[in-house]
């Protein structure tokens, strides 16, 4: 049995020196840290908005808090994937200044031709409403076919 050995060329040198350039960058890339954004304000009627904005790829992440000027309270937390198909899912609730609470959450998902949503709302006296729908969204066309 022979073994037949093709003889290391220059554009076949060239070629193996450029592909293992390629690896080595891929194994070498470490994955991007998470962004933070710290949120901290006054809103315009006196009371202040704190919380955190978190990306990590194609995944965001928020959570606030509001507290108003009459010493009602109101929290979000929302978390969103992005990309041809993604969704977000939001969750909040709160207390009025006269001790009322609410609640509820929402989740919506969409692909690249329809979106579907649901969601819930609880209100202060523990009556609860939800509600679901699907959208169509739009189909462009490329542009060369205008």
């Amino acid at each position: 049995m022979t073994v037949q050995t093709k003889a290391l060329t220059l554009p076949r040198l060239a070629t193996l020196a450029a592909a293992l350039v390629l690896v080595a960058g891929t194994l070498s890339t470490a994955p991007a840290a998470a962004q933070v954004r710290e949120i901290d304000r006054i809103n315009g009627k006196g009371g202040t908005i704190t919380g955190t904005v978190t990306r990590d790829g194609r995944i965001v992440t928020r959570d606030v808090e509001r507290t108003t000027a009459n010493g009602g309270t109101f929290e979000r937390s929302t978390t969103c994937r992005f990309g041809r198909v993604g969704g977000c899912r939001d969750s909040f609730s709160g207390e009025g200044a006269k001790g009322r609470t609410f609640s509820g959450d929402r989740a919506g998902v969409y692909g690249p031709r329809r979106g579907f949503s649901a969601g819930r709302f609880t209100g202060p006296k523990g009556n609860t409403v939800r509600r679901a729908g699907r959208g169509w969204r739009p189909v462009r066309r490329p542009a060369r076919l205008r």
